[in-house]
């Protein structure tokens, strides 16, 4: 009998061996089928979350100054305004920007309820994708997790741009096929679809295809097409709001 209990414990099968959170992060670059099965198994969301704020505060220190610029040089050149009323909001502007509940709102608390809010409405709605529109399971925290981890991308993205900020003094620089357009396109209904063909957004549709994939169990196929068909609605709204409120916004 002992031989018995002997022999039943050598072929029980051992529990798989967590991975670690640089494991996981290596993996979403290198072998993202394995990490999103980890983290299909034992979800978490909060390292990527505040990886993604820090790279959002980074960006918003880095851009500030040129987007301030950008803003100041569109109410220079708007024909509807008067030359008092340009010079009484630039003035605006400059003194907004001067105060410290400003910069701690544009540095520290606005990328902070920027990032839990795109992070928490786009796993919702793939959430709802996946479960609703293609009858899967999962739970919400795994979705939540495939997200969060995916959008890791922005690691590799910030490298790109943000020396590309840098060099060009601008807050747009373009990794999509918009950088072929020529200059003074920008307010085209074609540059605005073409600038949501960024490489790096690609990459993280792949990402996160592959991790619904595993989560809900289907192939990565269907799960690829739910995620482009909600992205092509994003895409045609955000054009859309785009060209509706373009004249509000050159208003100052």
């Amino acid at each position: 009998m002992a031989e018995e209990n002997d022999v039943a414990e050598v072929v029980q099968p051992k529990e798989t061996k967590p991975m670690t959170a640089w494991q996981k992060v290596w993996g979403i670059f290198f072998d993202p089928r394995k990490s999103f099965s980890s983290l299909s198994e034992r979800p978490t969301w909060i390292l990527p979350v505040i990886v993604l704020i820090i790279i959002a505060m980074i960006t918003s220190v880095i851009v500030a100054p040129f987007s301030i610029q950008e803003t100041i040089e569109r109410i220079d050149q708007n024909p509807r305004l008067t030359v008092e009323q340009k010079e009484q909001i630039i003035e605006d502007i400059q003194e907004r920007q001067a105060k410290p509940w400003m910069k701690l709102i544009s540095y520290g608390i606005g990328p902070i309820v920027a990032i839990f809010f795109i992070v928490f409405i786009v796993s919702a709605v793939l959430y709802f994708g996946g479960n609703v529109l293609l009858g899967g399971d999962a739970g919400f925290k795994q979705v939540l997790s495939v997200y969060s981890w995916s959008s890791l991308v922005s690691i590799p993205a910030f490298i790109v741009k943000a020396p590309l900020m840098l060099i060009k003094n601008s807050a747009h620089v373009h990794t999509s096929l918009a950088a072929i357009m020529p200059s003074g396109s920008d307010e085209s209904v074609i540059f605005k679809i073409l600038t949501h063909t960024d490489i790096f957004t690609i990459w993280e549709i792949c990402l996160i295809s592959i991790g619904l994939a595993v989560v809900y169990r289907f192939s990565t196929k269907r799960l690829a097409w739910l995620v482009i068909f909600l992205y092509l609605i994003y895409v045609m709204g955000s054009v859309g709001f785009s060209l509706l409120t373009r004249g509000r916004f050159m208003m100052g």
